[in-house]
């Protein structure tokens, strides 16, 4: 879906240069076609303006052109949670950083709402707009099987989030922290992921 007003005055280009030296082994100015074609040949633009994907993904302050689509999420390491039952380990804030890479490559951008993160003393609470597509439920999901929702994002987010690859973190997750519940709330239209802290 292309975002009216994001254009490549909005590209980060150092970051995006970097990006694409290290994953395709070749400076950008090395290709015969202009920048904006070669944006557009990796599914980033369409007709000179950026998709939602392509600005997420390598746009400069991309919230001013797309406020609904920022996270917030706030975490507190040692505050204002109960230290005695908080594990503050680099684990748990790895299962924590997977399941954020989950949200913002799944979620539904149609949905205006952010993404949202609560702490508490005894859980974290990942709320992303969009309940599991089309026929994916609870179960399947935990047994490994994805529906695409943002293929852009997903193909990149192998390159640019600490995100595996479609199916694989929710199992590796459970596997690694088994106190991690979900909620496909279709009413409210959102999913939820909330991980138990000092549960495990």
């Amino acid at each position: 879906m292309p975002v009216r007003g994001l254009t490549l005055e909005d590209l980060d280009r150092d970051y995006f240069e970097r990006f694409f030296n290290r994953h395709y082994g070749e400076r950008v100015e090395a290709r015969s076609v202009s920048l904006e074609s070669l944006l557009e040949n990796m599914g980033l633009m369409t007709d000179g303006v950026f998709t939602v994907g392509g600005g997420l993904l390598f746009c400069r302050d991309v919230e001013f052109k797309l406020p609904t689509f920022m996270v917030k999420g706030m975490a507190f390491r040692g505050r204002a949670v109960d230290v005695d039952n908080y594990d503050d380990s680099e684990d748990t804030w790895g299962k924590i950083e997977e399941l954020v890479s989950n949200a913002l490559v799944h979620r539904d951008y149609f949905v205006s709402a952010p993404i949202v993160i609560f702490v508490f003393a005894d859980r974290i609470e990942i709320k992303s707009p969009g309940h599991l597509p089309n026929n994916l439920t609870i179960e399947r999901m935990k047994m490994g099987l994805s529906v695409v929702r943002n293929s852009i994002l997903t193909s990149y987010a192998t390159k640019v989030l600490p995100y595996r690859g479609i199916g694989s973190g929710v199992r590796r997750a459970l596997a690694e922290y088994p106190a991690i519940d979900f909620d496909n709330d279709i009413d409210g239209n959102q999913f939820v992921a909330t991980i138990r802290l000092g549960a495990v």
